[in-house]
């Protein structure tokens, strides 16, 4: 993959993150590879194969992508997309069996929450190796027999993926509000351009700054409910900023910021669009926004008999 392509996919699928950007199922051959070359199984989101065949270079191996609706591997397989049923049938139909003589498949490890290894050996006979986390560790994984004693296991979130995660947040939501605002308030439009950039920055930059609250902070219980650490501390925090940069820009500027009572509503839901699942756009932290944090499951022990209810 030449450098011009592979940056183009970079910047946007950094600016559409949230959104598929699906690539071509099938193999990929990598180098040179023969019938004993690794075989690694990944989700067909176009950045994570470029990435792959990125990391990968210099080596001789397969790519099988299957089919995870164009969502990261991660992504996918917490949501249901990316699933036992979808590697088993590529291992099936990709013709990858007459390919290698071998049986041992490489599952990326963050795919391991939605992928059951013991099944797909049962169905298919192909015995499941789990991968690193990151891609850059895949060449040292490969190249010393699946080892990753020296490999850093822990997912981490430092400032390169902040900054990802902060622009991702940022360019839909600003976009959005930009187009709503241009036809009504035109002089304003670069002021609330701004104020989802603004948000996103100051919150997930710093994020190692606070993240001891977020392991110390439990949730407050209000009936079935719960009020996530985004929305009682960080909403109104962002609410405040957001206002007082809107009166400094608009000072600056000279528009017209009087009609105080719309832009706390506009920097209310700004905040409130950014912070609603703050802790889900990190790797460390489970969303807030899963059904477990809503519902609450419970045994009615005299219903429940053994296996069957």
């Amino acid at each position: 993959m030449n450098a011009i392509k592979y940056l183009l996919i970079e910047i946007t699928c950094l600016m559409l993150r949230f959104f598929p950007i699906p690539t071509k199922t099938g193999i990929r051959k990598v180098g040179n590879p023969d019938e004993t070359s690794p075989v690694l199984i990944t989700g067909n989101y176009i950045l994570t194969v470029s990435r792959l065949l990125r990391s990968l270079k210099g080596m001789d191996c397969y790519i099988l992508v299957a089919n995870s609706r164009g969502v990261n591997v991660w992504c996918a397989a917490t949501g249901g997309h990316f699933t036992t049923h979808e590697v088993i049938a590529a291992l099936k139909t990709s013709g990858i069996e007459e390919l290698v003589h071998h049986r041992t498949i490489i599952l990326p490890q963050l795919a391991a929450t939605g992928i059951d290894g013991r099944l797909i050996t049962k169905k298919t006979k192909w015995r499941v190796k789990w991968g690193p986390v990151e891609a850059k560790d895949i060449p040292y994984f490969l190249s010393h027999s699946f080892e990753k004693r020296d490999i850093d296991k822990q997912v981490s979130f430092p400032l390169k993926r902040r900054l990802e995660m902060a622009i991702a947040l940022a360019f839909p939501i600003s976009l959005i509000l930009s187009l709503i605002f241009i036809i009504s308030w035109p002089d304003e439009t670069f002021v609330t351009f701004s104020l989802p950039w603004i948000s996103t920055f100051v919150f997930l930059i710093p994020f190692p700054v606070y993240e001891p609250l977020l392991k110390r902070m439990k949730r407050l219980k209000i009936r079935s409910t719960s009020i996530p650490f985004e929305w009682l501390v960080l909403l109104p925090l962002s609410t405040i900023l957001l206002q007082a940069f809107v009166q400094i820009i608009s000072g600056m500027l000279g528009s017209n910021s009087s009609d105080w009572l719309r832009w706390l509503v506009v920097s209310f839901i700004t905040s409130g669009i950014i912070t609603m699942d703050l802790m889900g756009v990190t790797p460390t932290y489970k969303s807030s926004m899963s059904k477990e944090s809503f519902f609450h499951v419970t045994v009615d022990e005299e219903r429940c008999k053994g296996d069957r209810f």
